[in-house]
C-alpha cells in the first residue's frame, strides 16, 4: 500500500480540488444508482463514526452538509482519518454488492471507495495509491469516468 502526502500550496483557491457530489447528488444516486455507478465523486464530509467491516477494516460514517450520512471505505491506511475530522474525499462510486463486507456495518446500497482525501484543517492531500494523474485531474476539476 502506498500513501503519498503532497503539500497543497495553492489549495486555498476554491476552484482547485472541487467537489461534484453533495446532498442533491446523493438523492439522485439513491434513486438512480446506475447513473452514478463507476464514476469518481468528490465530497466534503465530517467523520462522525467508525466501525469494523467483515474484512476487519476500519470504515467511516460521514455527514454531508445537509445532515445526510454515508459510510465509506478508504482504500489504504485509515490511521490518518479520525472522528471529528473534516475532509474532502475523492471516491470511486459503485453499487454495493450483496456479499460486500460492508454489509456487516450498513445495508446502504451506495458504496464510496476513497482514493484520496484532503484534510480540510491542514490542507494536506493524502493519496492511498500512486495516482498522480487522477490527483492532477481532480485539482483541475476533471473527474474520471464521468460522462
Amino acid at each position: 500500500m502506498l500513501i503519498s502526502i503532497l503539500g497543497l500550496a495553492n489549495a486555498q483557491k476554491n476552484e482547485e480540488y472541487p467537489t461534484n457530489f453533495d446532498c442533491a447528488q446523493l438523492d439522485s444516486a439513491k434513486n438512480n444508482i446506475k447513473d452514478w455507478e463507476k464514476k469518481n465523486v468528490a465530497f466534503d464530509i465530517l467523520i462522525v463514526d467508525t466501525a469494523i467491516d467483515g474484512r476487519k477494516r476500519t470504515v467511516f460514517k460521514g455527514q454531508l452538509s445537509c445532515g445526510e450520512t454515508v459510510w465509506f471505505c478508504p482504500l489504504g491506511s485509515s490511521e490518518i482519518l479520525k472522528v471529528g475530522s473534516r475532509i474532502r474525499a475523492l471516491s470511486y462510486f459503485r453499487k454495493r454488492s450483496f456479499l460486500d463486507p460492508m454489509r456487516k456495518v450498513t445495508n446502504d446500497k451506495l458504496d464510496f471507495l476513497v482514493l484520496a482525501v484532503i484534510d480540510l484543517k491542514n490542507k494536506r492531500i493524502i493519496s492511498f495509491f500512486n495516482i498522480p494523474k487522477q490527483i492532477e485531474d481532480w485539482k483541475n476539476g476533471i473527474f474520471m469516468l464521468n460522462k
